[in-house]
């Protein structure tokens, strides 16, 4: 018999609905859901509302109503089967080892360890507590057959599937990104003067030529990362996933804006898979894409009412184009890394005024503020071909700031200057001209620059062809109007680059760069180089988005990969999910190799997004609950909810399942509001800082003529002006 009204909320929260009888007192639904009667315990019947206030003690929410039910619910629609029972068996017959091992350890007695696991358990006697590990076991067997589905195997290595439909949920639901990355952390501030006047390191210099020679090389992406990335994730070569708890970039992960919102940018605006509606396969149309990601904008599917709906038409993503950083750019940082004083003779750099130069003046900074520190999205060009007419223009300038700062070889330094040619120039017209006479006069003074030539020309020369790929949009960077004889500059956003290659990885996965910044005492400040490894917009290898969500299915690839051949995804079906070739059916737990003696890698890789989707799913109890009630109507050919009778709320009687409905709209609207709310606040400040960065820098940034000044060692008037020299 259940003993007293502890027994009564025992029996009802643990074996309440079982389908299988246990004995005499209990008359199970078949029988008795009547008139709301549940279940019946020693000859008393009990409605669902008797149960909630035994084991709850209150009625003051819809939600411990749902929780009451769910429980019976989930309990309900699983049978107690030989295993579960025998499972509990096993689990009780280790107690009773326990005891006896607790109570000669203790100087106890049997019994007195016996009542610790009762009242610890919440029950009276032994079978009670069976009755709760087999309720326990009901309950955690109905999760698992609500989140499993095995597939005409038993072989989980080869053929072990998360829910097909709860795979795909979690992809339309997370829009899950399979991100890495390569952190530079810098020293210049990202807020502030910041915005125009970062200021790095030597060594962050230098690190930037390092970083992106390795990436046009043929070093992988994921390698040049484990060698040269200042971030943790270096240790699983620029993947940015941790074990059981995030595989991807999910809408609420909490990257910083610059590098998450700079992804969403790039798939909305710049990516040609997914901006133009007549993509492969059945891939969502832009629309859906900025419906999705919450991108705030006046088109289809933009978020209209967004503060910034109408400001992000201002930044370059906006128009449908990016800011552009010369390879030649990231070589030359190796060069001027370490100037900070006249290159000639190494004496301070002054002005005409006799005022003393800052490290905002330095080239490097003046290069950085120039090229690297734009927080939208940024794109590394190869500039071969306008490379050595860059170079001129500023040998040229430097060679007019020589001749017109009263230098001993002023005359020559002019001859020089009139002899440059920048117009249509290649790098035979600079070799022809660190070979003429003009150039010879004062070589000597100069031989740093024909260094930084060599180099950067070298380098630009290096890089693999395969480690760029075509751009369809605008590169933009920054542009100024000052020339040798200015005394006033005007900068704009507006220097337009087209028909460029941009920087890839060795799968032409373009890198996108992004300046973010973090505070605090873990914070930093730094470029990330980021690669989308797999995209949940853009359509697969073979041309197919219907089967997107097997990129995260978590089948382990089988000794014999069957399935690498060239038929598509969705024609081998089962078996492409265990192949091991990433590049023909890629998918998450193979995008790396197995370690040399076992699948460990791979079944770490499998549990991590099995717990991910689970918990995605987990953190919506909801879902299990529709799915039970599914369940058991099937079973019953009756709705559950219908027993469940009748509680009072302010005095007024109402449905319980009218509550419980009301409850699960409320959660499932709130959740997604929230989410929504969230999201839409970091576009709003996204946005803002961008068009606020380039309000700043257009008005205060040092031109890259300033290098050219800083070099010649001391500053006219009118650099002194343009160079903001205090």
């Amino acid at each position: 018999m259940i003993k007293g009204k502890r027994g009564l909320a025992l029996a009802m929260s643990l074996i309440a609905i079982s389908l299988t009888a246990c004995g005499d007192d209990y008359t199970y639904p078949e029988a008795n859901w009547t008139d709301g009667k549940i279940v019946t315990i020693g000859g008393q019947q009990f409605t669902f509302d008797n149960v909630y206030k035994y084991f709850e003690g209150t009625k003051s929410s819809a939600q411990s109503y749902f929780s009451v039910a769910k429980n019976i619910l989930a309990q309900t629609v699983t049978t107690r089967t030989d295993a579960i029972l025998s499972i509990v068996d096993t689990k009780i017959e280790k107690l009773h080892d326990t005891w006896k091992t607790n109570a000669r350890t203790n100087g106890t007695s049997y019994k007195e360890e016996q009542e610790k696991t009762f009242n610890s358990e919440g029950v009276e006697d032994e079978d009670e507590l069976r009755e709760k590990y087999i309720a326990d076991e009901q309950i955690s067997q109905n999760s698992d057959a609500f989140l499993t589905v095995k597939d005409g195997t038993n072989n989980v290595n080869e053929q072990y599937y998360l829910s097909e439909n709860h795979t795909k949920s979690y992809v339309e639901d997370n829009a899950p990104y399979h991100v890495s990355h390569v952190l530079i952390k810098v020293d210049a501030s990202s807020s502030g003067e910041g915005f125009y006047n970062g200021q790095i390191s030597a060594d962050d210099a230098k690190q930037i030529d390092s970083v992106v020679r390795s990436l046009v090389s043929s070093t992988t992406f994921g390698r040049t990362a484990q060698l040269l990335s200042d971030d943790s994730s270096n240790t699983q070569y620029g993947e940015l996933y941790t074990n059981g708890s995030m595989i991807a970039m999910q809408k609420d992960t909490s990257y910083v804006n610059e590098f998450k919102l700079g992804v969403y940018a790039y798939d909305t605006f710049l990516n040609d898979k997914t901006k133009n509606n007549t993509t492969a396969g059945d891939n969502a149309a832009v629309s859906d894409i900025r419906a999705s990601l919450r991108v705030p904008g006046t088109t289809d599917g933009a978020v209209a009412d967004s503060e910034v709906a109408e400001s992000i038409s201002d930044t370059l993503a906006g128009q449908g184009k990016a800011f552009g950083i010369p390879l030649s750019a990231c070589f030359q940082m190796a060069q001027i890394a370490e100037t900070d004083a006249n290159p000639i003779d190494g004496s301070s750099v002054t002005t005409v005024n006799k005022k003393s130069v800052s490290a905002r003046q330095y080239p490097r900074n003046i290069l950085f503020n120039n090229y690297f520190n734009y927080r939208g999205v940024s794109f590394i060009y190869n500039d071969n071909d306008e490379y050595p007419a860059r170079f001129l223009q500023e040998l040229k300038d430097l060679a007019t700031f020589y001749s017109e700062n009263g230098n001993a070889k002023a005359a020559a330094f002019a001859t020089l200057a009139n002899a440059i040619t920048v117009t249509g120039a290649n790098d035979s017209t600079v070799q022809n001209l660190f070979i003429s006479p003009e150039f010879a006069a004062v070589e000597d003074e100069l031989s740093y620059k024909v260094k930084e030539y060599n180099y950067v020309s070298r380098q630009l020369g290096n890089a693999q062809d395969s480690k760029f790929v075509d751009f369809s949009g605008e590169l933009v960077n920054y542009a100024s109007n000052a020339t040798t004889s200015s005394t006033t500059q005007d900068t704009t956003l507006n220097n337009a680059h087209t028909s460029k290659k941009i920087l890839a990885d060795e799968n032409g996965n373009a890198v996108i760069v992004a300046r973010a910044g973090t505070s605090g005492d873990s914070g930093y400040q730094g470029l990330h180089f980021i690669i989308v490894n797999n995209d949940p917009f853009t359509a697969d290898g073979n041309g197919a988005y219907t089967n997107k969500y097997q990129y995260y299915r978590v089948n382990v690839p089988g000794a014999v990969t069957v399935a690498d051949t060239d038929e598509a995804a969705s024609t081998l079906q089962g078996t492409a999910a265990y192949s091991a070739n990433y590049a023909k059916h890629p998918s998450f737990i193979n995008f790396v190799s197995p370690d040399s003696t076992s699948n460990t890698t791979y079944n770490g890789r499998r549990e991590s997004v099995e717990k991910v989707i689970k918990a995605a799913l987990d953190s919506e109890e909801i879902a299990l609950w529709e799915y039970n009630l599914e369940q058991f109507k099937t079973k019953y050919n009756a709705d559950f909810t219908s027993y469940l009778g009748k509680t009072t709320v302010d005095g007024k009687e109402v449905k319980i399942a009218d509550l419980i409905s009301q409850y699960v709209t409320l959660t499932k609207e709130s959740s997604v509001e929230s989410a929504n709310d969230s999201l839409d606040g970091s576009w709003e400040t996204y946005i803002k800082e961008i068009n606020l960065e380039t309000e700043l820098a257009t008005q205060r940034m040092i031109p890259t003529i300033g290098i050219a000044a800083f070099e010649s060692g001391n500053l006219t008037a009118a650099m002194e002006e343009i160079c903001y020299v205090d």
